[in-house]
Formats: structure tokens, C-alpha cells, sequence
């Protein structure tokens, strides 16, 4: 699969800690015990679960760090912005006059 991640930034927007595996993250700038928990496996999976519900100071943690990020650089008005100034930067050529008979 591939494409956006919108249910990872969705979540976060939301302020919901995330567990996700690495393919499921893959594309998104985000870090592994910073904004979610990366976990490869069923077992991982359960454990970082498991770790989120028992302490509430990473659960804050991810969700604040999390919520930034996708402010930063995931919000449709910085994108859009960042859009405009890509398009700004382009240069088209110069059209030729054709020459009338």
C-alpha cells in the first residue's frame, strides 16, 4: 500500500497516541517514542499498547509532540503555503510570437 498516511495524522491531530508499524508510518516524518510507537509485530504491538495505558507521561508525551508535528508540517494552510511557494519558484518559458503570413 501506499500514499498518505491520513489516519496516522488524523489520529494525532486528534490528540490519540499511535501505535503503528514501520510500513504503516513509511513516508510520514515522524520518530519512533516522539510522536508514536513503531511496533512490527503482533507482540510489539501489544506491548506498546500495554506501555501507553500504564504510563499516562509518555501517553502525554506522543500525544503533544504528535499534535505539533502535524501543525507544523501536515496542516492544509502550511501545505498550502508551501505549495505557493513551490509554484513562485518555477519558471515557464518565454512564448515565441508566431509569425503571422
Amino acid at each position: 500500500a501506499g500514499g498518505t498516511r491520513i489516519k496516522i495524522l488524523e489520529a494525532m491531530s486528534l490528540g490519540l497516541p499511535v501505535v503503528s508499524t514501520t510500513i504503516g508510518a513509511e513516508g510520514l516524518e515522524v520518530s519512533d517514542r516522539e510522536h508514536l510507537l513503531l511496533a512490527d509485530t503482533p507482540t510489539e504491538m501489544a506491548r506498546g499498547i500495554l506501555e501507553l495505558c500504564q504510563h499516562q507521561e509518555l501517553w502525554q508525551h506522543l500525544i503533544q509532540n504528535a499534535r505539533q508535528l502535524v501543525t507544523q508540517k501536515y496542516d492544509w494552510e502550511t501545505i498550502g503555503q508551501k505549495m505557493l511557494l513551490s509554484y513562485s519558484q518555477l519558471q515557464f518559458p518565454t512564448p515565441t510570437r508566431r509569425k503571422e503570413r
